[in-house]
């Protein structure tokens, strides 16, 4: 066991240790890029506090030496990690709202004036399911982390502090009320490990190029997207 330093009382008499400072944040700009290596851009502020919720998958390994299946585990594998990461904003930007909405359902894979692939390009002529309010049957399956996948940026003024992932959807109903009070937003975002395999049946996704990312779940980079920086990793 690593030795303790014993606690000194200071001139008051108090005993000051790491766990007496106050850790806070600051303010959270949320900001949010699609697709991911696009530029940042600012998606508003919350009411409050933003929760993040960090969930681990495990899988038990029986054995007989514990009685099998019926007994406890002999070995404990852990198969990877999903973070949840709830806001209620109280000011946003409308037309980034509408854009992040957007995002998921794309009408035509031919829309983007770039002539890029499907999903490539954030300025495509997007509307909610082709027409908002329906559904077209050529959403219905669709892959989402490789296709639809989008970058979340947490940044504080403290960078220890900064969440920056790589790879959100949006599985949980976005809330909203309307009213003479003010409207607040209500969204929770769910955050992968960026995808490594491409979307099936597609001959160039957004997914090609940025191998690199693969392992990465989160990070703290609070800078728009250049493949050089991540090379290393």
């Amino acid at each position: 066991m690593a030795n303790l330093t014993p606690l000194a009382a200071n001139s008051n008499g108090n005993y000051a240790t790491p766990c007496s400072s106050v850790n806070v944040a600051g303010l959270v700009r949320v900001q949010i890029a699609y697709p991911l290596w696009g530029s940042l851009y600012e998606l508003g502020i919350a009411t409050d506090s933003i929760e993040i919720s960090e969930r681990a998958f495990y899988h038990d390994v029986p054995g007989d030496r514990n009685g099998g299946p019926q007994g406890p585990p002999v070995e404990v594998q852990k198969l990877g990690e999903v973070h949840t990461i709830s806001m209620r904003l109280s000011t946003w930007n409308k037309a980034e709202m509408q854009q992040l909405e957007e995002w998921y359902h794309d009408e035509d894979a031919d829309a983007d004036p770039a002539g890029g692939a499907d999903g490539e390009n954030r300025n495509e002529t997007l509307s909610p399911y082709g027409t908002r309010g329906t559904m077209a049957q050529w959403d219905v399956g669709e892959v989402l982390l490789a296709r639809r996948g989008f970058r979340l940026c947490l940044e504080t003024s403290d960078l220890n502090d900064t969440r920056n992932y790589w790879c959100c959807i949006m599985r949980e109903p976005k809330t909203f009320a309307i009213g003479t009070k003010f409207t607040e937003q209500s969204l929770t975002f769910e955050a992968h490990r960026y995808p490594k395999v491409s979307a099936v049946g597609e001959a160039a996704t957004p997914t090609q190029g940025k191998e690199h990312l693969a392992d990465i779940l989160y990070d703290r980079c609070v800078v728009n997207y250049a493949a050089s920086t991540y090379a290393s990793m």
